[in-house]
């Protein structure tokens, strides 16, 4: 596996920043709002490090060893083969 660490460091430096600029908005926005829920603070600052994993697109390239035979597998194959599935034992 291998990771193009000049993209994948570009990706990263933008989710941090993305993410301490969303904190920092979150702090405000419940400072302003005086906000005095527990819960609704709790859930807005769930939602800080939720859009850090969702944004954050690090590409991974495969080697081609890694990638099993089945999933070179076109849709026609599939759909043809008529043999069981294999129980595991």
């Amino acid at each position: 596996m291998q990771w193009n660490s000049d993209v994948g460091l570009w990706a990263l430096g933008r989710t941090t920043l993305m993410v301490a600029v969303s904190a920092v908005l979150v702090a405000l926005l419940l400072r302003v709002l005086r906000v005095r829920s527990t819960a609704l603070r709790r859930a807005a600052w769930c939602i800080v490090p939720l859009q850090g994993w969702l944004a954050v697109q690090i590409p991974i390239v495969l080697e081609r060893e890694f990638v099993s035979p089945a999933a070179r597998a076109t849709v026609a194959e599939v759909a043809n083969d008529a043999s069981p599935a294999p129980f595991p034992v």
